[in-house]
């Protein structure tokens, strides 16, 4: 099989998952060629692809993307295909052009009506993984150890809840990494445990594997999302955690039970009180934790890896 990839070009946040792609097809031993569309829109890219011929054009993410090409690649007969990693938060955006695709993969199945209504005919659920031999267990040095860690962009609900456990937080050894944490209402008191700052994986893998506890918290699902449709699936963050045996707590999602056993394999926190009462038990009680974590870790690697993902991917688009 051979495919023709266009990475996202969309920068910090989804280069480490194209990297994750294009790394998962070499290792299934598909032959890919890649080319940056996005920041090379003027390349004949027409003629390279009748050179390459390729079975399935892949892309991921795609807001970056002219919608100009897509149609001309689509139009030129080649069987296309994308994978939405940010539904539902973009699902204003992402419907105006997942109709170029023959195939479009998204992270949440609560769009694929959505999807389907604007005309699109192969809509299929497909959540993100993880990247094992990028998220991993480890020893990591002193500067990386905290009793608690929070990663992620300070959306209001991650502010409120922080803000709602500032002083017990201060209590701790808690490192809040990500950026617009200012926003806090207790950024001062709590300035001295916040990296204010975008951290690439190389460095975030580090942080949650010296962590005892991981927070991670879902973004709020309905900023560019006018049609109000809940978000149902974990995020990556909730495989990348696992699968380096750290342990985490995470707020509730419907989905997440297809994907965990929850008080076996993951432990959920209902609010910002539930969050404290857990992160003080399972500070103290450190043979559970680390078992919950292990057994998160063994689903992960046997359920929820890029590996995983891709080959559904390639086979649906292969037997349909």
């Amino acid at each position: 099989m051979k495919i023709f990839y266009i990475p996202s070009g969309a920068g910090f946040f989804h280069d480490p998952i194209d990297e994750a792609i294009i790394q998962t097809l070499k290792e299934l031993n598909i032959e890919t060629h890649i080319y940056n569309l996005v920041q090379t829109p003027n390349v004949d890219y027409l003629s390279i692809l009748d050179n390459i011929k390729p079975d399935l054009v892949l892309t991921f993410y795609g807001a970056r993307l002219q919608r100009e090409i897509m149609e001309n690649i689509h139009n030129a007969g080649y069987k296309t295909a994308i994978w939405l990693v940010d539904d539902p938060y973009e699902i204003d955006n992402t419907v105006t052009f997942a109709i170029y695709f023959d195939y479009v993969f998204t992270i949440e199945e609560n769009c694929i009506p959505i999807y389907k209504n604007a005309g699109v005919k192969n809509v299929h659920w497909l959540p993100l993984g993880t990247l094992p031999s990028r998220f991993k267990p480890m020893n990591v040095e002193s500067k990386y150890h905290s009793d608690i860690c929070i990663v992620g962009t300070a959306f209001n609900n991650r502010l409120e809840i922080v803000d709602t456990l500032a002083d017990y937080l201060l209590s701790k050894n808690t490192k809040i990494i990500g950026r617009w944490w200012e926003n806090l209402n207790n950024y001062q008191k709590l300035s001295s445990i916040i990296i204010n700052q975008l951290i690439p994986p190389e460095e975030i893998v580090k942080y949650y594997n010296g962590a005892k506890i991981n927070i991670n918290i879902h973004r709020i699902f309905n900023i560019f999302n006018q049609r109000n449709i809940p978000a149902q699936t974990p995020n990556n963050r909730t495989f990348d955690i696992a699968a380096c045996s750290a342990f985490q707590l995470i707020d509730y999602r419907e989905k997440l039970d297809q994907f965990y056993t929850p008080n076996e394999e993951i432990i959920i926190f209902q609010n910002a009180a539930d969050l404290m009462r857990k992160i003080e038990y399972y500070l103290t009680n450190e043979t559970e934790r680390k078992k919950i974590a292990q057994l998160a870790a063994e689903k992960t690697l046997k359920k929820h890896t890029f590996r995983h993902k891709i080959k559904k991917l390639i086979n649906i688009i292969m037997n349909n």
